[in-house]
């Protein structure tokens, strides 16, 4: 029944919902058809339900990035494909790129996913790859331009191969990499995944 209500809250964030028109309980029980009681059986309030979620997929995005990306030690690779991989993902699954877009939880301090990523970009630090003054600020900047690209995406963008190549150049020159070698490695990164992806995820599009 818990796997139901997540569903159920799924399909309500990622409905065709105006701004003025926020989600609520009744919108979940009445997508999984269960009571009120129900509900409240599993989860304290919608908030707590989609902070599961949210946390769901954290965990699941890490999980699935590391079929791929846990051989690649060199951090500018490591984030250069990271980055594309959650990009690709919001086009091939809108749905999934508006619930996570719209979910503070996802980059939430405890999650799977933050640990990651902040792990990512000390580690390239360390290597002097990267170059920033703060890495709480590094970060935030990371995790403000990936979430903007999903939501971006998830909504329609034109030449989508082409607004992920740019975006990712960007967010990997805001961390201090050099402009010569960020084109370097996120034309590396589109073929690794062009090479890689289409044999570990379902999702993934064979046509790129």
């Amino acid at each position: 029944m818990r796997a139901r209500l997540l569903k159920a809250t799924f399909e309500v964030y990622t409905g065709d919902r105006g701004i003025n028109d926020p989600a609520v309980i009744d919108d979940v029980i009445k997508a999984a058809e269960v009571s009120r009681a129900t509900f409240y059986k599993y989860f304290t309030s919608l908030e707590a339900a989609a902070a599961e979620l949210g946390h769901e997929l954290a965990d699941e995005m890490v999980l699935e990035l590391d079929t791929i990306q846990s051989p690649i030690t060199d951090p500018l690779k490591r984030a250069s494909v990271g980055i594309q991989f959650f990009l690709w993902r919001a086009v091939d699954e809108p749905n999934w790129g508006a619930f996570v877009a719209r979910s503070k939880h996802v980059v939430s301090e405890t999650s799977a996913f933050m640990r990651r990523v902040t792990g990512d970009i000390d580690s390239g630090a360390r290597t002097g790859e990267l170059n920033f003054a703060r890495l709480d600020a590094a970060v935030t900047f990371n995790n403000g331009a990936l979430m903007n690209g999903i939501g971006a995406i998830s909504n329609g963008v034109d030449r989508p191969a082409e607004f992920i190549e740019a975006l990712t150049n960007m967010i990997l020159i805001g961390f201090g990499g050099k402009r010569e070698d960020v084109i370097d490695v996120q034309k590396w990164g589109s073929e690794f995944l062009r090479k890689n992806a289409p044999s570990h995820y379902p999702w993934w599009r064979t046509h790129r």
